[in-house]
């Protein structure tokens, strides 16, 4: 994957997603190996966001649309974790669903005046983490069912022929490695360390190599940091 010189990107989707506004590690990825792009970042995404399902409040465009306004020329898209309960047998109408989606967003948000549409790129939902908690789930009936819709992932973007990132196989196994809450605040919702590791997991399988970024240093906290700053404002 490339980026063009000021290029606009944006996030769509679920929790995965829209809890990167909290840490923002993938963000500062992003900006660490494109440090010469100017690359504009806005997250979209929204707690129970689902492919057929998003809520809105009902004067939420009354002065305009954010995401007409913005703009994008690529999406990163998170989806597959809650269709994931309905189960196997689900998954076609996720597909289909799915497939229906990103026509609807390329057509209500072309990329220029021509009307050309955006880019996408899907990435696969994460694993569930084990808890250990007798009142949360353990998991296993969980990953099962995010495993098939990962792979429905891979066919919606393989279908169309976008570019795919797969992070179900590699998070299933860090977050089951070991029961309780290493990544997570209550198996699904990352905390900061997760955050960090699927980030740098999405970065690397997204373009295929290590990111330069110093985990913690000060440059990459400061860079963090102003990140986050504006995350909260837009």
């Amino acid at each position: 994957l490339e980026f063009l010189q000021g290029e606009r990107v944006a996030f769509l989707g679920n929790s995965l997603a829209e809890r990167m506004n909290l840490f923002g590690h993938f963000e500062t990825l992003l900006q660490t190996r494109f440090p010469k792009k100017e690359l504009v970042i806005r997250n979209f995404a929204r707690p129970a966001e689902a492919v057929s399902i998003q809520q809105r409040s009902a004067d939420y465009t009354a002065l305009d649309d954010p995401q007409l306004a913005f703009g994008a020329d690529t999406y990163f898209c998170f989806f597959g974790f809650n269709e994931s309960y309905a189960g196997p047998e689900g998954i076609d109408a996720f597909k289909t669903d799915y497939a229906n989606y990103l026509d609807m967003i390329a057509q209500r948000y072309p990329r220029d005046d021509t009307n050309s549409p955006p880019r996408f790129i899907l990435v696969s939902p994460i694993a569930f983490e084990p808890t250990g908690d007798p009142l949360l789930p353990n998991g296993e009936k969980e990953n099962e069912n995010l495993k098939l819709y990962s792979v429905a992932v891979s066919e919606v973007a393989a279908a169309r022929q976008l570019a795919f990132v797969d992070v179900f196989e590699a998070t299933h196994k860090m977050l089951c490695d070991k029961p309780g809450l290493q990544y997570t605040i209550n198996g699904c919702h990352l905390n900061d360390a997760g955050d960090r590791e699927i980030a740098r997991m999405i970065d690397e399988n997204a373009f295929g190599s290590a990111s330069s970024a110093s985990f913690g240093s000060p440059s990459y906290e400061t860079l963090r940091s102003a990140i986050n700053d504006k995350s909260w404002v837009h």
